[in-house]
């Protein structure tokens, strides 16, 4: 913003400019704030209050790259003011200079060290450049200084979704809305997290609460529309979908819904959409997704899998999957658990019976087998749940040692498993009931099945396998945005990371001493019911046989692709990979 000079007979002193700038700023006249700011500067340049002043008046009409630049004059000029390094710092987590962010901040956090806000701003500007481990270090210090900060809550619930552990995700999501409640985003951000973790019941309140308070966010709605889709209500899912759509036309998050669920074919509107202008790549590659469920339910497989591609590249160009350190942990977590430590263990852990895991890759029809076992009454199921993982980073905690997994493992003692099982059991709600089963389904346990049978002996696991072409195929063509399954983006560590669970498996089906079944996904859709018997038998279940209309349940822990399924789609999904052979390249090697 040019600052013009002023000439003599229209001069005032520029401090009374400034107070009668901050007067008209808060009798919400910003305009004209500013234009008084504007002539104080023209009059005396080095006044901090007066850039400051005009930095948080252009901040609150959004001009973000303005506010910046007089932040910046402030902060030279009152290099030891907390609150001006704090804006400043604000003011360029907004416009994207990161970097320069992160040092303002942490200066403003070294001038006012028990300072909850400028901690909150620091985490931000650490989360938005990629360093989600000092992220978490600075919301966390936030909520130490003050408990009662509702941002620092969401902002850290939020981290903690992106990493999948949804449990203590939800608790500060939650503890946020009730903090502020007035925050219609808490609420919504709150719903979304909920679905992930598969609580569909908190979902639906959390997005209802959102849109009693802002009854026109469209993201609300398309929230709002997934809750619909997951409790298995799909006219009043496309219903939200498209109403997100009407108040927003450019929202890219409606038309992969909606294309998904068969109610969209608008193609030309599509890409129309990729072709405006400041597209992120996670919209953009709903958009392709959504061209690609069009193309291929048009039996369009050449041109479906043309815009499954482009979506996966722009996902995996804001990803980083790192592929050999994949297949090095593979390899650690074989050397770290050979039959002999096993043998060693035996006794140790809690004797509970109660906990079964369903695990494989990720689209193999874990959902599927869950959401046909949530329909037994007996059987309490904990979605994707992230106890165990969680319970694995924590490993080095719980012994004298200190060891990270896997090789850590080598390091429990009787007593440090039994406290690692009670933790991991009470790292979820139990409702009141009679249970006799607790199923957790979190495909990626097949990392940890050595500290499962080590802290919970007499556990037992559900492998539920697929052909691995089909598999794959599944994996490529579901859009997982930018925060799960990173390495189904790329054909190439797509392969390797099957071939990577492949040897794992193979490895625990040598040396566990737990029982496990393995179910094939092929022999489940030719023979649904005595799959499901074989089922029943191994988890000691009664046979109940509403579990074959699993896809009516209303059980609050649900799938989406359990719940649109029936058995003439499962059957389509057998063999599926044929379709697009000549595309599959990397993949080809995984057949036989």
């Amino acid at each position: 913003m040019a600052i013009p000079k002023q000439s003599t007979d229209t001069l005032q002193a520029p401090a009374q400019l400034v107070r009668a700038a901050r007067e008209r700023a808060a009798a919400h006249d910003p305009e004209g704030a500013v234009e008084l700011l504007v002539q104080a500067i023209g009059q005396r340049r080095d006044l901090p209050l007066a850039w400051w002043s005009l930095g948080q008046v252009l901040e609150s009409l959004g001009r973000w790259v303005e506010a910046s630049r007089a932040y910046e004059q402030a902060a030279q000029l009152r290099s030891s003011d907390a609150h001006v390094q704090r804006d400043y710092g604000r003011a360029l987590v907004k416009v994207g200079r990161l970097e320069e962010a992160v040092r303002r901040l942490r200066r403003a956090a070294s001038l006012a060290p028990r300072s909850a806000e400028c901690q909150d701003l620091l985490g931000l500007a650490y989360h938005a450049s990629g360093r989600r481990a000092e992220a978490r270090m600075a919301y966390r210090r936030a909520i130490e200084l003050d408990p009662t900060r509702a941002s620092a809550h969401h902002h850290l619930g939020l981290l903690l979704a992106e990493r999948g552990e949804m449990q203590p995700a939800l608790e500060h999501l939650r503890q946020a809305t009730e903090l502020a409640p007035e925050r219609p985003i808490y609420h919504r951000e709150l719903a979304r997290a909920s679905l992930r973790g598969k609580n569909v019941s908190l979902a639906r309140l959390a997005a209802s609460r959102a849109l009693q308070h802002d009854p026109d966010d469209p993201v609300a709605h398309l929230v709002m529309g997934w809750t619909h889709e997951m409790a298995g209500d799909r006219s009043a899912s496309v219903t939200s979908y498209r109403r997100a759509l009407d108040l927003d036309p450019h929202l890219s998050g409606p038309y992969y819904k909606l294309a998904r669920l068969g109610e969209l074919e608008d193609l030309d509107g599509i890409a129309r959409e990729l072709e405006r202008p400041g597209r992120s790549t996670l919209e953009r590659s709903e958009l392709y997704f959504a061209r690609a469920e069009i193309l291929n339910r048009k039996d369009k497989p050449d041109q479906a899998w043309r815009a499954w591609s482009q979506g996966n590249a722009e996902n995996s160009s804001a990803i980083s999957y790192d592929r050999a350190g994949h297949r090095d942990l593979v390899e650690r977590i074989i050397r770290a658990t050979p039959a002999e430590l096993f043998q060693g263990s035996r006794g140790m852990g809690d004797p509970n019976r109660m906990p079964a895991f369903i695990v494989g890759m990720p689209r193999s029809g874990t959902s599927l087998i869950e959401q046909l076992l949530a329909v037994h009454p007996q059987i309490l199921p904990l979605g994707e749940h992230t106890g165990v993982h969680d319970l694995g980073r924590a490993l080095r905690r719980y012994t004298d040692a200190q060891r990270e997994f896997p090789e850590g493992l080598a390091d429990l003692e009787r007593d440090d498993a039994v406290r690692m099982a009670s933790d991991y059991l009470r790292s979820f709600e139990k409702p009141a009931g009679d249970f006799e089963r607790i199923v957790d389904k979190a495909p990626g346990n097949f990392h940890y099945l050595g500290l499962i049978a080590m802290m919970l002996p007499n556990a037992c696991v559900i492998h539920v396998k697929r052909d691995p072409l089909d598999t794959c195929v599944s994996n490529w063509t579901t859009n997982y945005g930018q925060q799960r399954c990173v390495f189904a983006s790329d054909l190439d560590d797509l392969a390797d990371y099957y071939e990577d669970y492949q040897r794992l498996m193979e490895h625990w089906a040598r040396v566990l001493p737990i029982r496990v079944h393995e179910l094939e996904y092929e022999a489940f859709v030719a023979d649904p019911g005595g799959e499901a018997s074989k089922l029943h038998q191994f988890l000691d279940v009664p046979w109940n046989p509403a579990c074959l209309d699993f896809h009516r349940s209303k059980r609050d822990v649900l799938t989406a692709s359990a719940l649109q399924v029936r058995q003439p789609v499962h059957r389509r999904s057998v063999g599926r990979w044929r379709k697009f052979e000549s595309h599959l390249g990397p993949l080809l090697r995984l057949r036989g």
